[in-house]
């Protein structure tokens, strides 16, 4: 059962949910490949231990472990971090042990500001930082199909008040 499931209202239903882009997995695994190249160019034998010494052996092991503290992190990261759209709430939940966790009413939410890089526009990607009333701005990590989530979030915004408008 996930976080969202967990802290709904009865009635709340669940919407929409973000998901982290591609390229955040694309950066991990470059970072990843990167810390294996001291490794490659030691079992390739293009370079070895007695033409460069042990210190190069300690900086192939140094470079495999940060990259893969490093890729771990990243992936730790993007599993445990929830980013939806409830017909009540927005929500920006991260961690897993230590969590914080960031809640907007969606009637609240005055603006919401949407950036799309060239790149990001190419790779369907963005950044949405939402501002709501006593909430200050909750930046949100660069999620896929951003435009997908802010018309999710008006069109809960539009259902809220469409209901106001039936009682």
């Amino acid at each position: 059962m996930g976080y969202v499931d967990k802290t709904s209202s009865d009635g709340e239903e669940y919407i929409y949910r973000g998901k982290f882009s591609p390229v955040y997995d694309w950066v991990t695994w470059l970072w990843i490949m990167f810390s294996l190249l001291p490794i490659v160019f030691l079992l390739s034998g293009w370079l070895s231990t007695k033409t460069v010494g042990t210190p190069y052996l300690w900086l192939v092991i140094t470079c495999f472990l940060l990259g893969m503290v490093y890729g771990l992190s990243r992936y730790i990261v993007k599993w445990t971090t929830v980013i939806a759209v409830t017909s009540a709430r927005m929500i920006y939940k991260t961690g897993m042990i230590a969590r914080m966790t960031r809640e907007v009413d969606v009637e609240n939410i005055e603006e919401i500001e949407f950036h799309q890089s060239f790149w990001g526009r190419c790779l369907n990607f963005g950044v949405l930082s939402v501002k709501g009333e006593g909430v200050g701005i909750i930046d949100l990590p660069p999620i896929r199909e951003p435009l997908e989530f802010l018309r999710r979030v008006e069109g809960a915004q539009a259902d809220i008040r469409i209901g106001r408008a039936h009682d």
